[in-house]
């Protein structure tokens, strides 16, 4: 049921990217989609005066990414060039955005649970600036191995700001993309070594990779076991390596852990290979099993395996950004939302702006805004929004969450002038506010009060010190 469910919402995203985009963009994910929800229906009451919706600020879909392919068949060990632009649609700037892509091979027509075979996962250009509206073009290569399967293949991209908001496609899933560009690969060289995708378990479930995610029990060790199937003729010697991440793959410091194996797999053959996952208190898992082969010109095989602790719930900030607003004031917010099966409680969320430091870092920088939210938060995407003072000079905004005054997730982004539309002032060499002059002055004439205060108590001492000796 789960995988119907999931199958017409992906049906009608992917058919929203193909039909146009004034459609698409206008796209929120479905929540079965996007993030496990919580089954608690009296959390719904934090959606108030407090917190909002996180769809009025942010819109899944924003980044639309279109490119192409320089030539629709190309050759085993040749090369394709992909030229295309990625354009921000929202109101507002976008730090560190980053675009990732998928190769997938098609080996049938017919759509499964299972998914496409991945034989390559790769960031394509990360660390780009947009500004409200600006559009940006993207150039990059893909080398196809010397003994690609031949046969359809398609390249799918993703687009994720700070490696972690998802902004065009969901970059821990095979089915919901952002863009993606249809090819074909040709040559003699038949049978690669790869992942057997229908037969992959995890805590003794059977993982379908276009479905929901699996809630699995996470009190012990996990074991997800995969078969490799080597259809030559002769012997394939390489390593498979399992990444454990929190919640995706995209960010390094969420890994958990990380185990490389050699593995020889005999001809005409299905080898299965066994990882013990050890939990470590978190709610959503993402393992990504790779195979290499000793040469590195050959195909690569990927795995990906996301699931979720059936006994954890802990709050996760699901996007952090600034209206563009700021030369009359602009609208610092902050989304967040429960990961695990349940609503999370005990939570607290704060958020702030804060200008840079003043007086050559002397004195701490200005807060711009400030808003602290505490409860309950459940698996609803619900925002934690505060006005933010207009500034032209350089300011950092943060959001912090925490759950039994644990920190459990933060964030941080610095902003200036230039990322946002209109004029900006010259910088001047050390930016102050009337309130900052003031308070440097203030401290300069106290300084002065207490010098000649000093020096007044100084002759006063050795007068009477004169005097007491005569």
């Amino acid at each position: 049921m789960s995988f119907l469910l999931r199958a017409v919402a992906v049906s009608l995203v992917l058919s929203l990217f193909v039909s146009g985009p004034s459609a698409a963009f206008a796209l929120t994910p479905p929540p079965e989609v996007y993030y496990p929800v919580a089954e608690e229906p009296a959390v719904q009451a934090v959606v108030g005066t407090e917190l909002v919706s996180c769809f009025d600020y942010y819109r899944f879909g924003s980044t639309p990414i279109v490119f192409r392919g320089d030539i629709s068949t190309v050759s085993q060990g040749g090369s394709i060039q992909f030229i295309g632009q990625i354009t921000n649609e929202n109101p507002y700037p976008i730090k560190e955005v980053g675009i990732y892509a998928k190769v997938q091979q098609r080996w049938t027509d017919e759509k499964t649970s299972f998914g496409p075979h991945i034989v390559d996962w790769f960031p394509v250009e990360e660390g780009i600036t947009l500004k409200a509206g600006e559009t940006k073009p993207i150039a990059f290569i893909w080398r196809v191995p010397k003994n690609a399967e031949p046969g359809s293949y398609k390249m799918a991209l993703f687009v994720a700001s700070h490696q972690r908001f998802n902004l065009q496609g969901l970059s821990f899933t095979n089915d919901i993309v952002g863009g993606f560009y249809n090819f074909k690969v040709v040559g003699d060289a038949v049978g690669t070594t790869r992942f057997d995708i229908d037969g992959l378990e995890v805590g003794g479930q059977v993982v379908h990779q276009t479905a929901f995610s699996p809630q699995v029990d996470t009190t012990g060790p996990v074991l997800i076991t995969a078969a490799l199937t080597n259809p030559t003729t002769k012997p394939v010697v390489g390593s498979v390596t399992w990444t454990t991440y929190v919640w995706d793959g995209l960010r390094e410091e969420t890994v958990l852990n990380r185990y490389t194996e050699s593995i020889t797999i005999e001809p005409k053959s299905v080898q299965q290979v066994v990882y013990r996952m050890t939990s470590t208190g978190k709610t959503v898992y993402y393992v990504l099993g790779e195979f290499n082969s000793a040469d590195p010109d050959e195909a690569k095989s990927l795995v990906s395996i996301r699931f979720v602790s059936n006994v954890l719930s802990a709050p996760r900030i699901n996007y952090l950004g600034v209206t563009e607003n700021l030369s009359g004031g602009g609208e610092l917010f902050a989304c967040v939302h429960a990961s695990g099966k349940k609503a999370a409680q005990n939570v607290r969320i704060e958020v702030s702006a804060v200008g840079e430091r003043r007086f050559f870092g002397i004195l701490p920088g200005l807060s711009l805004a400030d808003a602290q939210y505490e409860g309950t938060v459940s698996g609803e995407i619900v925002a934690l929004t505060k006005p933010i003072l207009n500034t032209m000079q350089p300011f950092m905004v943060s959001a912090r969450v925490y759950q039994d005054d644990q920190l459990i997730d933060e964030v941080r982004i610095p902003y200036e002038c230039g990322d946002f539309q209109g004029p900006c002032s010259p910088p001047t060499p050390f930016p102050v506010s009337i309130f900052g002059l003031l308070s440097m002055v203030g401290l300069v004439l106290g300084g002065v009060v207490l010098i000649v205060l000093f020096r007044i108590r100084a002759k006063v001492t050795k007068g009477n010190e004169n005097t007491t000796l005569r």
